[in-house]
């Protein structure tokens, strides 16, 4: 067998259940299980080996110091396998190494390729878990970190996790997502979808497709100093049996190969929302530069999210005075949608540091982890034919005060944006909805009695573009049914929906969209309160629900004039 050499190799204790081994009297139905059962009870294990589906690969279990507990044994067609074990082995950790056979190749649909070195842990007592394990890419990282540098299983496990997005369940079979099995289960289509990524990445890195069991062996090298960068303790890290080093955005590069694989071989029909939370990577490279994504004072949130772009060239050379603009863009299932965002980073104080904000209309992660999809964040350095990366930023719900509300026209129309089923790509039809207005909190500042409120207001042109609105702005300019230039704009906030404070415009500024409202009383710092905000574009004024206001009295929830930020004045930096 073409095992990896296990001499000197301290296998830690798996510290979390993976699987469970079935117990019955007998052996396996595998061949030449061998198993050492000094008289005992026989126990089946089953599973398979899956880069994907290997044919032929030979198998060993083995315990935590090296000794073959039963084996060797031979996957089936399918990959499968089954084993029997003594039932005196369960206590203690077993690990199942498998080399050799045939797989198909998801990225590029080669077959009969020659597969490689995998293996998983098992943990030891953990008879109540399950009664399979599958070896895929993940478990052969997540061993090769604990036997080959040093980790815990939990320690290589959590490391795992926080590199690629998602902790592997080795009880669930994968099936190949580019010809999965007719009806299998969303788990066993996701398991596949997340090994089709390796294969995806061995691609785009233009290695061979028997090159990816050798990328397993890298990816844990680089990750046995806790970040997936490139480069480990030792320096850079080499594909063993070929000359290339893993990139320092090989973490994005990952993130970048599944989006690769959806758009190209994957024939799984997983939803964006099913396909979990996407690992942030905050490095990209370019031809020419590398960008380095530095969060500002939160993390991405519903609402204002300001970061920085660090651009360098490959030797981390700063580089001054570049046109850097953003696309931000939200995938969810069976849409895609844009929103409001700053277009130009501009340059600070530091060299090479470029200052953006986006106004995220929604987050991509809701309550218990439940994913809306994901939301993409093009850069590009340049023209809009420049070189450019991809960031997947995770946005959470933002806590505490109100982040956006929206006010809606009545004549005030747009072409509507409702998906109306399948073969309507961008969502677009010949009817009409009311134009909605977004206001976006950016800062509450100032003393109890003398508060300054600053937000920044953009409006729906169509399901993509959000621009931010200002006086002189023209909105679906050049459309004959729905331009709307805007020369005359009222902006009002209150305290108390009866006494008004006139925002001013800081469009003329170079600050497109950009409202203030100063000298605003009726706030005391530390507590909590309503800002009213009233809105009129061309004589119409906004309102909640798009419909004519309502003859309500002010303070009537029911009212439908005006928006309301619930807002916290004072010493917190969810004022900012």
């Amino acid at each position: 067998m073409n095992m990896k050499e296990r001499k000197g190799v301290d296998f830690r204790w798996l510290g979390i259940p993976i699987i469970t081994l079935l117990t019955a009297c007998g052996g396996g139905s595998s061949d030449n299980n061998n198993p050492s059962t000094n008289g005992g009870t026989q126990n089946t294990l089953n599973g398979s080996v899956f880069a994907s589906a290997v044919d032929g690969a030979s198998c060993e279990v083995i315990d935590s110091i090296g000794n073959v507990v039963s084996g060797p044994f031979t996957t089936s067609i399918d990959g499968n396998y089954s084993v029997a074990l003594p039932s005196d082995q369960l206590a203690e950790d077993l690990i199942v190494e498998c080399s050799g056979g045939t797989f198909t190749d998801e990225a590029t649909g080669l077959t009969n390729r020659a597969a490689g070195f995998m293996a998983v842990h098992i943990a030891g007592g953990t008879t109540n878990a399950g009664n399979t394990i599958h070896i895929t890419p993940s478990s052969t990282i997540i061993h090769d970190l604990v036997t080959q540098h040093g980790k815990t299983a939990m320690e290589a496990t959590a490391a795992f996790t926080d590199a690629f997005g998602f902790t592997p369940d080795y009880t669930t079979a994968p099936t190949d997502a580019s010809a999965p099995t007719q009806g299998a289960e969303q788990a066993s289509l996701l398991s596949g979808l997340r090994a089709a990524t390796f294969s995806q990445l061995a691609n785009d890195l233009g290695l061979l497709s028997t090159d990816q069991f050798a990328l397993f062996s890298a990816l844990a090298t680089d990750l046995s100093d806790g970040m997936l960068d490139g480069h480990a303790t030792s320096g850079a890290v080499t594909i063993e049996g070929t000359s290339t080093e893993l990139p320092v955005d090989i973490q994005n590069r990952f993130v970048q190969a599944l989006i690769n694989f959806r758009n190209g071989r994957d024939a799984s029909g997983l939803a964006n929302s099913n396909i979990g939370i996407l690992p942030f990577a905050k490095t990209a490279m370019t031809d020419n530069y590398k960008i380095d994504y530095l969060p500002g004072m939160h993390t991405a949130v519903n609402g204002k999210t300001e970061f920085t772009l660090k651009i360098s060239d490959h030797n981390d050379m700063a580089q001054a005075g570049l046109a850097v603009t953003i696309k931000p863009k939200m995938n969810m299932d069976g849409m895609v949608h844009g929103t409001a965002f700053e277009g130009t980073c501009s340059e600070g104080i530091t060299t090479g540091e470029y200052g953006c904000t986006v106004y995220y209309l929604m987050p991509s992660i809701m309550m218990n982890d439940r994913s809306m999809g994901f939301w993409e964040l093009e850069v590009m350095v340049g023209s809009l034919d420049g070189e450019h990366v991809f960031f997947y930023p995770t946005v959470t719900m933002a806590m505490g005060d109100t982040a956006q509300v929206r006010l809606k026209g009545r004549n005030d129309k747009i072409s509507s944006s409702i998906n109306h089923g399948a073969g309507n790509t961008n969502g677009m039809t010949n009817e009409a909805e009311v134009r909605t207005y977004y206001l976006f909190k950016k800062s509450l500042t100032g003393m109890t009695g003398d508060h300054s409120f600053e937000f920044f207001i953009a409006a729906k042109e169509n399901i993509m573009d959000y621009p931010a609105v200002s006086v002189g702005t023209t909105l679906n300019s050049g459309d004959l049914n729905y331009e709307l230039s805007i020369v005359t704009m009222s902006v009002e906030v209150s305290t108390d929906a009866i006494n008004w404070v006139t925002a001013t415009d800081h469009g003329g500024h170079g600050h497109s969209g950009q409202w203030v409202a100063d000298n605003i009383s009726g706030l005391t710092d530390g507590s909590a309160a309503v800002l009213y905000v009233r809105l009129v574009v061309e004589g119409e004024q906004k309102t909640t629900d798009g419909a004519t206001p309502n003859a309500l009295p002010a303070t009537d929830d029911a009212n439908n004039h005006y928006a309301k930020f619930i807002v916290t004045p004072g010493g917190s930096g969810m004022s900012m």
